[in-house]
């Protein structure tokens, strides 16, 4: 049965591996990436429908820049704020949106509908932020799942309902 206390040392792992690199910043070797692609509130109910919309403009960044292939060389993506069920064809996805998908390093997936850690999202090793607040998860052996992502160095899970042993409580 899960407890709290399982839930509690997942996250502190996360913790304990460091940031090099921080999205949408410079890393160790200042090179500077791109603003977030934005698809949050938009009411998606799959990922296929990003490849069909225009990410959200921000007022305070500068116009999201393509490169040669005509990919974005972002780093990061956000697709919170719509009503995902699961993150099926999350890597095709990100294959088809950016220029170097493996190098994905901060994930925005707060308040949708997930209730599972689907496996697409364990793709991508180099991802360092994941925002999963608000959301339906209840399973701890689901964030278990994120273990494999050793790069991770934050991770927000409140708001969803972690169960058996802590019936009704949201972390």
């Amino acid at each position: 049965m899960a407890t709290k206390s399982d839930v509690v040392d997942v996250v502190s792992s996360v913790k304990n591996t460091g940031c090099r690199t921080m999205p949408g910043g410079t890393n160790t070797q200042n090179t500077i990436y791109e603003p977030p692609l934005d698809y949050s509130f938009l009411a998606l109910t799959t990922l296929d429908e990003i490849i069909d919309e225009e990410p959200r403009a921000s007022p305070r960044k500068s116009k999201l820049k393509k490169t040669a292939s005509g990919k974005s060389a972002s780093r990061c993506l956000k697709v919170n704020n719509n009503v995902l069920p699961n993150l099926l064809g999350l890597s095709n996805v990100v294959g088809q949106l950016f220029d170097e998908p493996n190098q994905i390093a901060w994930l925005d997936l707060s308040f949708n509908d997930l209730t599972e850690i689907d496996d697409d999202l364990l793709e991508f090793k180099n991802l360092q932020i994941l925002y999963l607040h608000g959301n339906k998860i209840k399973d701890k052996t689901q964030v278990d799942k994120l273990r494999l992502l050793t790069k991770l160095c934050k991770l927000t899970l409140h708001g969803n309902r972690m169960e058996p042993e802590d019936k009704g409580k949201v972390i």
